[in-house]
């Protein structure tokens, strides 16, 4: 009886030692691709992290940087709002975004002038125009630094030069831009669509047409982008379009 027990057992370690041993499946590790974006910009970063799910074998870094940086084209696809300058030869249109004046919800403006807009922001202007509701009463011009994309497109774009001096103050971003003329009803600004909540009131501009105010969000590449980008940048596309 025991040599039995023993046999079985020799037996069961036979059939464990001949049964085929499963293979790990190897760990692949992600391609990363280097994604750079303006500030202005950061509304999608939740649109780059849903495309790059659909593909499994690719994950991305997102840096936040300054026009001029993007330019440089340093990372794998660089994405800014407005045309780049000078001109780039991989550059792909993703989409659009509107440039909106925007002032204090207790303001009762509703519209103003592009002449107005230049003399305000010239620091020409102290007062709001006397045919509107807000007359006499003080208009505070708030603008970006300088190379900003947002205050680029201003400046270079609509021709806008904004004053230097004290008439006309600045804040470092688009959340600055919010907060400061979310308390002042005396001060006005200007920011992308996009990035309007409901602490801010938009204004319209008579004298300059929506699509005048109108700029593309544009992808860059040092390179073709292969079939892989090209997919990601189309999903991005999309989701814009979708309004998500």
């Amino acid at each position: 009886m025991p040599y039995k027990k023993i046999f079985l057992w020799l037996c069961s370690l036979l059939i464990v030692g001949c049964a085929p041993i499963s293979t790990p499946t190897p760990y692949v590790t992600p391609i990363l691709w280097q994604i750079a974006r303006t500030p202005s910009l950061s509304w999608l970063d939740n649109s780059f992290n849903l495309c790059i799910q659909e593909q499994n074998e690719y994950r991305i870094i997102v840096a936040e940087q300054p026009l001029n940086a993007i330019l440089k084209q340093d990372a794998d696809i660089s994405i800014l709002w407005g045309e780049p300058d000078p001109p780039a030869e991989f550059a792909y249109y993703l989409g659009e975004d509107e440039l909106t004046f925007v002032v204090h919800p207790d303001n009762p403006l509703q519209e103003i002038s592009f002449e107005s807009i230049q003399k305000i922001f010239s620091g020409q202007e102290v007062s709001w125009p006397a045919d509107q509701d807000a007359s006499q009463s003080p208009a505070i011009p708030w603008k970006y630094p300088e190379g900003n994309e947002v205050q680029q497109i201003l400046e270079k774009t609509l021709g806008i030069s904004s004053s230097t001096g004290e008439s006309v103050h600045m804040t470092p971003d688009i959340a600055g831009m919010l907060e400061h003329v979310s308390q002042n009803p005396e001060a006005i600004g200007f920011l992308p669509k996009s990035q309007i909540d409901s602490r801010v009131k938009p204004i319209q501009i008579s004298g300059l047409s929506q699509q005048s105010l109108t700029f593309p969000i544009i992808a860059l590449s040092s390179a073709q982008p292969d079939m892989y980008q090209t997919a990601w940048l189309v999903c991005i596309q999309e989701k814009i379009a979708a309004g998500s």
